[in-house]
């Protein structure tokens, strides 16, 4: 995921093709958690006047997601417009599709989304390093209620063993 663009809300971020700063800025993504686990859900009652407790069925739950990242700018400026590209990439609580392509999808051109929304606020303190320019770090996260990943391509799940 992290080797490829991802969109979100109209907006793409971690494109590579954008990293010579022609927009004066480069918005990446450094680090997603989240991505391969989702919650476990399941019911259990304690035996009454004994040791133990009887556990109904297990069943998956929703995916928390966090996003890591940090904005490049070639000045102050700039720096300040990629970060209002991203606040605004994250400013709607509605769900969106996060749009990703894993690399076994790569030759075939289709990519996966998971369908989320907004829970964490966008965390982006204000205070950046300069390398080669000015960097600032960025972190937020989404919430999908159906932790499942599915193709752009039909619709159907992806991978298949996720039921």
């Amino acid at each position: 995921m992290l080797e490829r663009p991802l969109s979100y809300n109209g907006i793409t971020i971690n494109d590579e093709t954008q990293a010579d700063f022609h927009n004066g800025y480069w918005i990446r993504v450094t680090s997603v958690d989240g991505l391969f686990g989702d919650e476990i859900r399941y019911e259990s009652h304690p035996i009454p006047s004994g040791t133990g407790e009887r556990s109904s069925y297990a069943f998956r739950s929703g995916k928390q997601l966090v996003l890591t990242g940090e904005i490049w700018g070639k000045g102050i400026s700039q720096l300040r417009e990629g970060q209002w590209i991203l606040q605004s990439m994250f400013w709607d609580l509605q769900p969106h599709k996060l749009y990703f392509t894993p690399w076994p999808l790569v030759a075939s051109g289709d990519s996966l989304y998971i369908t989320c929304r907004c829970n964490q606020p966008l965390v982006m303190a204000d205070e950046f390093t300069k390398l080669d320019g000015l960097v600032q770090l960025w972190t937020v996260g989404l919430r999908a209620d159906n932790p499942r990943s599915f193709k752009t391509s039909n619709n159907s799940t992806y991978p298949v063993w996720q039921t």
